[in-house]
């Protein structure tokens, strides 16, 4: 019994995921988003949400599920070690809402760093310049970004974080 009532809520689910889609070829958009909406927060890994959401939302900014839904997907896509994709939505994250950016990029920064993607790392690190961090916060991770790029055997480029940091440090103290 137990196995066929998840087989039936997940045929509802799929059922009213399918609407949505139909709303959305339609471009009805309002009643895909509120369908879609609706089914993120009973079922919010169905990874079929993922893009219509992202596309819905985008251009509605001042719609207070935005703001959630890039949240939510951000702390998904980091803890998933997602690290690409975090730093895309965090780019665009930074600059509308900087406060609300900082700690998820200090998040997927210290994920970049303790998995030595110290490409990730230097990525991140430029976007915390752009969420303008205190500079105590500024000056751990360009730390934190120097040391590991040192342990690695990079230290003309750590020599180089050292200089823009320094640089960063002495606009901002």
């Amino acid at each position: 019994p137990r196995a066929d009532q998840e087989d039936e809520a997940e045929k509802l689910l799929l059922k009213e995921l399918n609407y949505a889609l139909d709303a959305l070829s339609e471009a009805r958009f309002d009643q895909a988003l509120d369908r879609l909406w609706s089914l993120y927060q009973r079922s919010p890994a169905l990874p079929q949400l993922d893009k219509p959401l992202t596309a819905l939302l985008a251009n509605r900014r001042e719609d207070a599920r935005y703001r959630t839904w890039i949240q939510s997907q951000l702390g998904l896509k980091i803890r998933t070690g997602q690290l690409g994709e975090t730093l895309k939505l965090l780019s665009q994250l930074v600059w509308e809402e900087p406060d609300t950016a900082r700690p998820m990029i200090l998040q997927a920064f210290n994920k970049a760093l303790a998995e030595g993607e110290v490409q990730h790392a230097e990525k991140a690190f430029a976007l915390l310049m752009d969420a303008q961090p205190d500079p105590l916060m500024m000056e751990e991770a360009g730390r934190a970004l120097i040391t590991r790029m040192k342990d690695m055997g990079l230290g003309l480029k750590a020599n180089q974080y050292e200089k823009r940091l320094t640089d960063w440090l002495g606009q901002n103290t």
